[in-house]
């Protein structure tokens, strides 16, 4: 659905191997964030659909500070869903500052995309102040859905889902 060019494509992978081997991005393989999504593959889609909503809305942010941000916005380090685990919570309202920080102390970070990590969970955080950290923010929000829809579609896999329809209809015409 957000097709991107492969040029494109191949920048977001060049950043990131980047990112990989000068600090932690690649740990973030080890953490789920959404259903069975982990947060490397997240932030990876997030990137993705930035670039793809800068071209389609033609908002000529910049697309390394874009790849940057998307691939560092969620960079917190931890597992959210462990419970013991000291983390902030709730997870929503303080993952971003957490993972700015995380990202400042591996990165150099220019102030347009420490202002894309802090804030892309508005409306739970400040709104962005940049073009760089709205696309990263809409990008989220766009990709959660995606990966959450794919995760509720495969525990309700067909055969559930049928069996279900049809325990419903054999209950309506029992009546």
């Amino acid at each position: 659905m957000f097709r991107i060019s492969e040029e494109d494509q191949k920048h977001i992978v060049d950043i990131s191997r980047h990112l990989c081997r000068t600090g932690e991005l690649a740990r973030t393989r080890d953490f789920i964030q959404h259903g069975h999504t982990t947060v490397y593959t997240h932030v990876h889609h997030v990137a993705r659909i930035a670039l793809w909503l800068n071209r389609k809305l033609n908002l000529k942010a910049d697309r390394d500070r874009v790849i940057r941000s998307a691939l560092l916005h969620d960079y917190f380090l931890y597992d959210w869903h462990d419970k013991s685990h000291d983390h902030p919570r709730p997870h929503g309202f303080h993952h971003p500052k957490v993972a700015m920080e995380a990202a400042h102390r591996h990165y150099e970070l220019h102030p347009r995309e420490q202002d894309a990590i802090v804030s892309h969970m508005f409306p739970l955080t400040k709104p962005p102040r940049h073009r760089e950290g709205w696309l990263v923010t809409a990008a989220d929000k766009l990709s959660t859905f995606q990966e959450l829809s794919a995760w509720w579609r495969r525990k309700l896999r067909p055969g559930k889902l049928g069996q279900l329809d049809s325990r419903v209809r054999k209950k309506g015409n029992s009546r």
